[in-house]
């Protein structure tokens, strides 16, 4: 009896691990999608509406027009960063005016990105030249998608936001979890009291 109590709590106690680990990465992931589709919906209702053709030769008035919707309706949404690509690489704009104009590769995601349209979100790699300017109060989401022109010229819309509330949001989600964890395994204990007693 004592093997078998011992063996049974072993199991339950790798049970708890397990799913705890597994409610974590859960609780994170749904927080990563939340952020993604607070970009979307910048990108197709606030900025999209206000790209101009224009934009892409370094019109002043384009430039200027999208900069005030950018920073009126975009950064306070705790965006520290926001970058719109030419396909080859260039920055056609960002509200650190030192990055625009500058030429550097993009990843192999963002190529994918362009090329099929969706939505990508992942933890950003600071380390990049491109994130000169990015290096500083700790790891940022970035979020990037496609936006588009009137004339149909396609632009990486980017966005780097400050992971903070990603993990205030996963651990909100976590805390509901553990609820439902804590209530499974409190029944779990109950189911196994008499075989520990013995």
């Amino acid at each position: 009896y004592h093997l078998a109590a011992g063996s049974t709590s072993s199991a339950a106690f790798a049970v708890v691990v397990g799913t705890s680990v597994a409610a974590s990465r859960l609780a994170e992931r749904e927080a990563v999608n939340d952020a993604a589709t607070t970009t979307n919906l910048l990108a197709l209702a606030v900025v999209q509406p206000v790209l101009q053709d224009s934009l892409l030769t370094g019109d002043p008035a384009a430039y200027a027009a999208l900069d005030q919707v950018v920073r009126a309706r975009v950064l306070p949404n705790g965006i520290v960063r926001v970058k719109l690509w030419a396909p080859g690489g260039r920055i056609v704009y960002a509200d650190e005016t030192r990055l625009v104009g500058q030429h550097f590769a993009l990843g192999e995601e963002q190529r994918e990105t362009l090329a099929v349209p969706q939505t990508r979100a992942e933890v950003s790699d600071l380390d990049r030249s491109e994130n000169e300017f990015e290096r500083y109060g700790g790891k940022l989401l970035e979020v990037y998608r496609p936006v588009w022109t009137p004339s149909g010229s396609e632009l990486l819309f980017e966005v780097y936001g400050d992971y903070g509330p990603v993990r205030t949001r996963a651990s909100d989600v976590w805390r509901g979890l553990a609820g439902v964890l804590a209530s499974s395994l409190l029944l779990l204990l109950v189911l196994m009291a008499p075989i520990i007693w013995r």
